[in-house]
């Protein structure tokens, strides 16, 4: 299953990247252009007089939401600030607001974005346009609840009274089918907006509002969801209470999500803000990423619950041709998109193993799409066949890290498979 609806513009441990020595011979544009967002955060951070642009940068990048607001907004409005260091900051502060479901507060920014940049408006208003006149998503106290599952990422939830139960989706905003909206007695609105998805194709939508919605103990008001045909995938096959998926606005108020092979999903809760040197996920061009090793490199891949199997991509081929050339089969690889399948060249390797942490995942055979699906930075989008091979993860965004563990038992069998791939 794969829904894929982000939309928009914008370490693993800090010791797997080799970290630049900071100051005034520091090329933070170079870091900022490449995504090479554990080495510009160090970068600033071993200084006090980075320039505020990327300093803001790293704060959204790393979730720190209240101190990139407060960089940003003085940068935009300083009458020093460099043209382009304005329209960048602009474009965070309002892709921030965006993911995190501040609509209304993302109109205030993109219409004052569009009075500095008017040539920008005509392009940007016909992606964010839909948007403009939603309400901002409001979040109670994030209550810690420990909820029963009846399978993997399924949660269940209500809707305007009515119960539901939906999959978590860390690769969308909150979506679900026409039926199902009426059925929670949602008024549809129609949107002339368009979404990509992960076939790379674009697909129409139209929005509707739940007045009230809660997971757990956390409560939610003014949730906007867009709404697809129910003839379109994944709803065609899904029966009706379950054909909908909580995307990034909802998941980041829950704050945390904990996932245990018991049947049993902690959600809510806050965490103590670790330092970001401890993080392995970020966000960049409206994705969750999370970084991985590979081969004793660090690899950045879209971190996607929506999908039920990882992909790698163009660039994994190309930076790793030796392991492509030398066990790959050529095969043709299906990627699930909404509304539409596609077909795409790729290769068969019969294993890769990617490290998240200490965790060692392996993909057999693991499935390398010749063409680049995703951002030119991304090696691959991971999906469920990786995080649940864990008998627990965790998904924290106060800590931004991604966290995999077995029990004791399976410990012990993944310390054999860990020697044995050495």
């Amino acid at each position: 299953m794969r829904l894929a609806v982000m939309v928009g513009v914008v370490v693993v441990f800090a010791v797997l990247v080799e970290r630049p020595v900071a100051g005034s011979s520091t090329d933070y544009k170079a870091l900022y252009e490449a995504h090479r967002w554990f080495e510009l955060r160090d970068a600033v951070m071993k200084t006090s007089n980075a320039p505020p642009l990327y300093c803001g940068a790293v704060a959204a990048a790393f979730n720190d939401r209240p101190r990139a607001d407060t960089i940003l907004n003085k940068l935009i409005h300083s009458p020093s600030a460099a043209k382009d260091d304005v329209y960048e900051g602009y474009n965070i502060l309002a892709h921030m607001l965006l993911d995190a479901g501040q609509y209304r507060q993302f109109g205030v920014i993109v219409r004052e974005k569009w009075r500095v940049f008017p040539d920008k408006a005509g392009e940007e208003l016909k992606d964010y346009g839909a948007f403009l006149s939603l309400p901002n998503q409001k979040v109670g106290a994030p209550g810690r609840s420990l909820v029963s599952i009846k399978e993997q990422t399924w949660i269940p939830l209500t809707i305007n009274g009515s119960h539901a139960e939906y999959f978590f989706d860390t690769g969308a905003v909150p979506a679900m089918s026409e039926s199902e909206a009426k059925r929670l007695g949602m008024t549809i609105l129609d949107s002339d907006g368009t979404t990509g998805t992960s076939t790379g194709q674009r697909v129409g939508f139209r929005i509707a509002v739940a007045k009230d919605l809660a997971v757990g103990g956390t409560k939610f008001r003014d949730v906007s969801f867009l709404i697809f045909p129910d003839d379109q995938k994944p709803w065609a096959s899904l029966p009706p209470g379950r054909r909908g998926l909580l995307g990034i606005p909802v998941l980041l108020g829950l704050h945390r999500l904990e996932w245990s092979n018991d049947q049993t999903l902690r959600v809510g809760g806050t965490s103590s803000k670790h330092d970001i040197p401890s993080s392995n996920l970020y966000f960049d061009d409206d994705h969750l990423v999370v970084l991985a090793m590979f081969q004793d490199r660090p690899i950045a891949l879209t971190l996607d619950t929506g999908a039920e199997t990882t992909d790698l991509y163009g660039k994994f081929a190309t930076e790793f041709s030796s392991l492509i050339n030398q066990s790959g089969k050529r095969i043709s690889q299906e990627v699930e998109g909404v509304s539409n399948n596609a077909e795409f060249e790729a290769i068969s390797v019969p294993e890769v193993v990617l490290r998240i942490g200490s965790f060692p995942a392996a993909l057999k055979p693991a499935h390398v799409i010749i063409k680049q699906l995703g951002q030119a930075w991304s090696y691959g989008n991971l999906g469920l066949d990786v995080i649940t091979q864990a008998d627990k993860f965790v998904i924290d965004f106060d800590t931004m890290t991604l966290q995999m563990t077995h029990s004791p038992a399976n410990r012990i069998k993944s310390n054999l498979s860990r020697s044995a791939v050495r």
